[in-house]
């Protein structure tokens, strides 16, 4: 997932929703008009979203949807990606160690006081 966020910051185009949701349409040979019929999105705000003008994350989703994407949130820069990989790295130990101190606890655990079990 973090290696998709380099290629995706080099790409302009996935800095601006509209000129994407533009690039899919044409690249799936899909019309404006067949566009907002799938995502319920009127046809003249889709022509404002690929006009890059300001719109609804809701639209967004909607026409990506229809589209048959999805959206992804990445790292815009490199430090912030570092960070987020240290992150995800420390809290995939602490939840491996939390694992680990349940096991432990289930494996020495003093066994019900007779008359409970």
């Amino acid at each position: 997932m973090f290696e998709a966020a380099e290629l995706w910051r080099q790409d302009e185009t996935a800095l601006r929703p509209g000129r994407l949701i533009l690039r899919l349409r044409r690249g799936l040979q899909v019309s404006q008009r067949e566009l907002a019929r799938r995502s319920g999105v009127p046809r003249s705000q889709l022509e404002r979203i690929e006009a890059g003008k300001d719109c609804r994350m809701s639209s967004i989703l909607r026409l990506m949807e229809a589209l048959g994407c999805a959206l992804v949130v990445l790292p815009a820069s490199e430090p912030l990606l570092a960070e987020f990989k240290e992150k995800a790295t420390r809290q995939a130990r602490c939840d491996r160690e939390w694992e680990e101190a349940k096991a432990e606890l289930r494996r020495t655990a003093l066994p019900d006081p007779p008359g409970n079990g």
